[in-house]
């Protein structure tokens, strides 16, 4: 009768499930890292082109000359509003669409004018805002 030597050169199945279950966890939880890296990112290029916007509307204050930006004489908290402008977004995966309102406010010298961009956009039901201001002088 012959008898078989226990070899120990291998993996038993419990031993292989345990570490396809183990595996299985880590890349569950990468996974998981990973789409959160992806939203954030998505959310800084939103903000980013935010920040773009609101730069290019506040260049077109900037090249104007001081008596041609638009104020409002007739108002009593020297506040002017314009009229509120939509810019598309660019970004891949559509981020939709920044609402874009400018301001002016004037001092009560009627020296300085305080222009104001304020960009709003919504991203899953969080609505965000960036805002630049900067005061011209005559």
């Amino acid at each position: 009768m012959r008898i078989f030597r226990q070899d120990n050169r291998g993996f038993t199945l419990i031993e292989v499930v345990v570490a396809m279950g183990i595996t299985l966890v880590a890349l569950l939880g990468l996974l998981q890292a990973i789409a959160v890296v992806s939203e954030q990112n998505l959310q800084n290029m939103q903000r980013d082109e935010a920040v773009q916007v609101a730069e290019g509307q506040m260049n077109q204050f900037r090249v104007l000359p001081f008596s041609q930006i638009v104020t409002c004489a007739a108002c009593t908290d020297s506040l002017y509003t314009y009229p509120v402008t939509i810019a598309p977004s660019r970004l891949r995966g559509g981020a939709g669409t920044y609402s874009v309102t400018r301001t002016t406010v004037v001092s009560a010298d009627l020296s300085q004018i305080n222009t104001g961009v304020k960009v709003e956009w919504t991203y899953k039901g969080k609505l965000t805002s960036h805002e630049v201001h900067s005061i011209r002088s005559n």
